[in-house]
């Protein structure tokens, strides 16, 4: 018997948009697809990033609407898969404008981590790309469980943090460069690359099952929320390690 695809670790690509079948005579999803969206995705980003890069002082004080609203689109796209081909470009523009204000800021505090955290993040979604592809990287479905509680555990830190961020305090582990912190953000690293290997995964029984050529949109958007995950999970890390 086949193994149920109504479970995924993925928090964005889960295995319950699967059902999105294409309609008859309607194109469906190829994983070249997915790649390209992705990669269109990306280019948007990254344009959206150097629109803000250098000017943090202008640009900064535009952080939380930016913020909120690649949040507000991340949300409506994730619930809503078919509204991906509209709004995930949109996503994407404001997420690379909050990221390219955010790495200026790291850039002047720690020259040349910016590069050094792409450089991480493409080598980890290399990684994961090997490893899916020879099999080291994928899970069966108690596997994919444990990444997704492992996934809303952090959130959950995350928005801990948050809250106590009104009060004037946070969570130590988050912004600590002790072991423990170090630790920390290792661990999270982890777990965010291993979100990949379940994206991956998405895409390939996408296409299996015969989704929407549509729903390439989607998966394109779910690789890119993770790879800004590695991103800034790699900038806090490094960040730590510079201030040992």
């Amino acid at each position: 018997m086949s193994e149920q695809p109504q479970k995924s670790g993925s928090p964005v690509l889960g295995g319950r948009f699967l059902k999105e079948k294409a309609a008859e005579g309607e194109a469906t999803f190829t994983s070249h697809g997915a790649v390209n969206k992705t990669g269109l995705l990306a280019v948007i980003m990254i344009l959206g990033g150097a629109l803000t890069w250098g000017e943090p002082a202008q640009f900064m004080p535009l952080m939380l609407p930016l913020v909120l609203g690649a949040f507000v689109l991340a949300m409506i796209v994730s619930f809503v898969p078919s509204t991906a081909l509209f709004l995930a470009p949109l996503y994407a523009l404001l997420e690379g404008m909050a990221l390219g204000a955010l790495s200026s800021v790291y850039e002047g505090l720690y020259h040349g981590i910016v590069f050094q955290a792409a450089l991480g993040t493409s080598l980890v979604l290399l990684v994961m790309i090997v490893g899916y592809a020879t099999g080291l990287f994928r899970f069966g479905q108690r596997g994919r469980a444990v990444i997704w509680a492992a996934t809303m555990g952090i959130l959950l830190v995350y928005v801990v943090d948050m809250v106590l961020g009104t009060f004037g305090r946070n969570v130590g582990l988050i912004q600590s460069n002790g072991p423990l912190g170090i630790a920390f953000s290792v661990a999270v690293l982890v777990v965010a690359a291993m979100n990949l290997s379940l994206n991956f995964e998405f895409i390939s029984r996408a296409q299996d099952e015969g989704l929407s050529k549509r729903m390439e949109w989607y998966a394109g958007f779910g690789v890119l929320v993770t790879l800004v995950w590695v991103y800034l999970e790699m900038l806090r890390l490094l960040s730590k390690l510079n201030r040992k």
